[in-house]
């Protein structure tokens, strides 16, 4: 193994394991688990590594073998060994999966259960550069985004791969130098395997044409990987700055900066839906293309069902995100009197002149016992402002651009069957005075959702 890879390992090793870690080895008894163990008990005590080894049950006796090495090799060294073995074949069947892909989600979930169980700091595995760009090409070939094309990381959350940089070459050199032992997985030679199929069919001839096609692979992932970087913090800046939660609503405010870069909406998009609406078993190019398109509309509104529980809705330049089945406006009732009311996404009050802080209007009733606060209702109408027009509140809700959504959360104050107040809209009824003059009530209101959206 060269010197540079070797201390690229070493150098991963004190770059993103703590002191004194504790790991969890996914070990198979190959010749790169082989070798990546080998190193790290040069640089770790025995008890800090946790093996782990996982039977598919795909090779009868082969398989058996696999894990009696494994086994003799933790007791030579002194190593604690956790194992599993589980028929994929079976699995793979029932869930209607392929082997390969059921035989990872069992060893995941089998290395996660020991990782929890011994409070380990990191799962380590053995993943080199030939295997990234196996999965590369895999990925590629079935379709995949620029986070796909990503592939794996050194260190990936919970999972730790030191040696990503070092090539099968560096590997089978090191096993030669230090006369070390490994099974052979026979079905590493069985084409029938997707990515078997890549190594030993399709990447042979890709690297006839370039023998150098790994490093451009490896430099084409490191570019990716910088302009997801990029992209992650671009997409954290709007989800923090323009994503607010009101209890069981969430909202998007649409800026023009972020409207001027549809792929990063998008992008933006898809990572609220996936992280903080975790509903990814239902987010699907089509739903999210139908998204971005009414976003885009001239419509002022519209919705977009994701699921059952999911309804994301546009409202001039805010996208509402709610299942409607929990969120909907609580009716309610309240007459006038000192006390501090919050109803849906509103707060208000009444207070005596001059003594009130916050957005006041001033309305001249005769007697405040007359009042009540109530939700609006389809076929209300105001006494607008000095001229006497009588104006319905849905063509004010219009004129002052207030979201569809929010429009049924509105309240209204009424005296004596008439409505001389709708809380939160800038228009002023007839009933409204500048001033504190007689007979005039102050009414306090405030409502952090309408001052994000308007």
């Amino acid at each position: 193994m060269r010197k540079k890879i070797l201390k690229n390992i070493n150098s991963n090793l004190d770059k993103f394991l703590p002191s004194n870690p504790t790991i969890v080895f996914g070990f198979s008894g190959g010749a790169d688990s082989v070798v990546l163990l080998h190193l790290l008990l040069k640089s770790y005590k025995k008890e800090q590594i946790i093996v782990c080894h996982f039977n598919h049950n795909l090779r009868g006796k082969l398989s058996d073998r696999d894990y009696i090495f494994v086994k003799d090799f933790c007791n030579q060294n002194g190593l604690k060994l956790f194992y599993k073995k589980e028929n994929i074949k079976i699995l793979a069947k029932k869930k209607k999966i392929g082997l390969e892909e059921m035989g990872r989600i069992r060893r995941r979930i089998f290395f996660e259960d020991v990782y929890e169980k011994v409070k380990a700091d990191k799962i380590v595995l053995a993943h080199h550069e030939d295997d990234q760009v196996e999965t590369f090409i895999m990925r590629l070939a079935r379709g995949t985004g620029l986070k796909g094309i990503e592939c794996m990381k050194i260190d990936d959350g919970i999972y730790f791969r030191p040696m990503l940089d070092a090539s099968k070459k560096d590997i089978l050199e090191y096993l030669n130098l230090n006369s070390l032992n490994f099974v052979q997985d026979d079905s590493n030679f069985d084409t029938n395997f997707t990515r078997n199929f890549i190594r030993l069919e399709l990447l042979p001839k890709l690297q006839e044409l370039n023998p150098k096609f790994n490093n451009a692979v490896s430099n084409l992932i490191s570019n990716v990987s910088d302009v997801n970087a990029f992209l992650s913090g671009q997409i954290n800046y709007f989800r923090r700055n323009f994503l607010y939660e009101f209890g069981k609503l969430k909202v998007l405010k649409l800026n023009s900066r972020l409207l001027e870069a549809r792929p990063l909406l998008k992008s933006v998009m898809y990572k609220i839906l996936i992280d903080d609406l975790d509903v990814s078993e239902y987010v699907n190019s089509k739903n999210l293309d139908d998204i971005i398109k009414l976003i885009y509309s001239s419509k002022s509104s519209g919705q977009v069902h994701i699921s059952k529980s999911l309804v994301v809705e546009k409202g001039y330049k805010n996208i509402f995100f709610y299942n409607p089945s929990k969120l909907y406006p609580e009716d309610f009732l309240c007459k006038f009197d000192k006390k501090k009311y919050k109803k849906n996404f509103f707060e208000f009050n009444f207070g005596k002149k001059n003594k009130i802080e916050g957005i006041c209007s001033y309305l001249k009733v005769i007697n405040p016992e007359d009042i009540i606060i109530r939700l609006n209702k389809p076929g209300d109408k105001i006494l607008y402002s000095k001229k006497k027009k009588i104006k319905k509140l849905h063509d004010i809700f219009i004129n002052e651009k207030i979201p569809k959504f929010i429009r049924p959360y509105i309240p209204v104050v009424e005296c004596r069957g008439e409505i001389i107040k709708v809380i939160g809209v800038r228009a002023k009824s007839f009933f409204e005075s500048e001033s504190n003059e007689k007979d005039v009530i102050s009414l306090r209101y405030y409502s952090k959702l309408l001052e994000v959206i308007l």
